[in-house]
């Protein structure tokens, strides 16, 4: 073991930790992301569109903005179970047996 942080089953919890902390993070970046595309089409969707196209369009565009709700919605969710599974990592592997 020695002097290697990294090392023993501590080092071994605390980069995988690390790994879903960093998980957790590309999670909630990729939800900032769609709320900001979200914006955008709620930014289209509030053009005035007189011709039957352009509400077909903009019908389309509500169904894909819901859709995309739906995504972010679950991307927290998943954002938020893996920044909490980081954290039992650390206390879980101290009672850990090994692989069997």
């Amino acid at each position: 073991m020695g002097n290697d942080p990294g090392s023993g089953i501590w080092g071994v919890a605390a980069q995988r930790s690390i790994e879903v902390q960093q998980l957790a993070a590309r999670m909630t970046l990729c939800e900032t992301r769609t709320e900001e595309v979200l914006a955008a089409l709620w930014d289209i969707q509030l053009a005035e569109w007189q011709s039957p196209a352009g509400q077909a369009y903009r019908n389309s565009l509500s169904l894909q903005a819901a859709a995309i709700r739906r995504a972010a919605d679950r991307l927290h969710e998943a954002a938020a179970a893996a920044a909490c599974h980081a954290r039992a990592i650390l206390s879980s592997e101290c009672s850990y047996g090994g692989p069997a």
